[in-house]
């Protein structure tokens, strides 16, 4: 199994037994080595290479350790590339220092111990390696972090469009959180409303229903679907609403706002029963067909004449009750359907009944 290595050294020194001696080493130790035998070479195969770490010679002709660190740390993609500056003077502090304000990470003195080399190496690799992995996360991090607030501003506009009350509430019957929503519809701020419960907030009556609701959804762990009406500010506001567990102690209520459903609902009601009353109450015969000729009423006086019982023409067609009449009465519907104009002074005779 091929073994993956350690990480990627660039070696400068313009030393060929040197160069040599530190390559073997490092290649002994698991690491992938470049070589450079000057700063200005270095600099090249650093920027096509990208090592994980540059060890260099402070004294090269041309570009020497001090520059190649300047050169380094100038150049964006290699600036966090860790460098380790290796001198053949011992004890020179003045260079130490010139070569840590260049850029040097660390810095050996000749003549060393290959192992202290070696864990120098290991630490340095280490060091960029986990700061590229902190970079790493920290971008993670803020991606996620720019996709939440994203994510939280589409859910608070979504939210302020939306026409239900959605609130969450304790198994006391207590409000946790309130969505933004319609504040007409609320009986108190919403920020007064959150740790208060609902026997706080509604009369006692109305309370106990809500209370009772939540109770029965956390006690079944399933959602329960309710009518009711509110009044809220002298007006009589009909929801239709859900109360959903949301954990062992807490459920979700959304409630949509369906007053005006409710009064077309009556509307329509209302004149049901109008039209009823007068196809009831009607001597002459009497018949509401819809589009495709069925019956959709009929009063008893023309099911008398067709001989037959309303319920026997109710949802048929015209040709299904009184196949007899149809050619003569079908054309005349039709027409007032097509033309929207009524048609007057029609005389049909013919059989009816069975």
């Amino acid at each position: 199994m091929e073994i993956e290595p350690k990480g990627r050294v660039l070696i400068v020194n313009d030393s060929p037994a040197l160069l040599k001696m530190t390559s073997s080493l490092l290649r002994q130790s698991g690491y992938t080595v470049f070589t450079a035998h000057d700063g200005r070479e270095g600099i090249e195969i650093a920027r096509r290479e990208q090592p994980d770490l540059v060890i260099s010679d402070v004294e090269m002709p041309l570009v020497d350790g001090i520059d190649l660190c300047r050169l380094i740390r100038d150049q964006p993609e290699l600036r966090a590339t860790p460098l380790l500056l290796v001198s053949g003077i011992p004890k020179d502090v003045e260079i130490m220092i010139e070569g840590l304000r260049a850029g040097a990470d660390d810095y050996l003195e000749a003549p060393y111990d290959t192992r202290l080399l070696i864990t120098k190496v290991a630490r340095l690799i280490k060091r960029k390696r986990t700061e590229e992995a902190l970079r790493e996360s920290q971008a993670r991090l803020a991606v996620a972090e720019e996709s939440l607030k994203a994510s939280e501003a589409e859910l608070r506009t979504l939210f302020a469009a939306m026409p239900d009350l959605i609130f969450v509430l304790d198994a006391e019957g207590r409000y946790l959180r309130i969505a933004p929503t319609n504040p007409a519809y609320l009986y108190k701020p919403r920020a007064d409303l959150i740790g208060q419960k609902v026997h706080e907030v509604f009369p006692k009556e109305e309370a106990d229903f809500f209370h009772e609701h939540i109770r029965h959804a956390l006690d079944e762990g399933r959602m329960h679907r309710v009518e009711y009406s509110l009044r809220i500010g002298g007006t009589l506001i009909w929801f239709d609403g859900c109360v959903s567990p949301m954990s062992p102690d807490s459920v979700v209520w959304i409630a949509r706002d369906i007053t005006e459903r409710k009064r077309m609902q009556s509307e329509l009601a209302l004149r049901e029963r109008r039209l009823n009353s007068f196809f009831t109450g009607a001597t002459a015969g009497l018949v509401l067909l819809d589009k495709d000729l069925r019956y959709i009423h009929i009063n008893g006086t023309l099911a008398e004449m067709n001989g037959r019982p309303v319920e026997d023409h109710l949802g048929r067609t015209v040709r299904e009750v009184v196949p007899q009449l149809a050619p003569l009465v079908e054309p005349i519907f039709l027409q007032v359907l097509t033309t929207g104009e009524p048609a007057l002074n029609i005389e049909v005779s013919g059989e009816t009944g069975n």
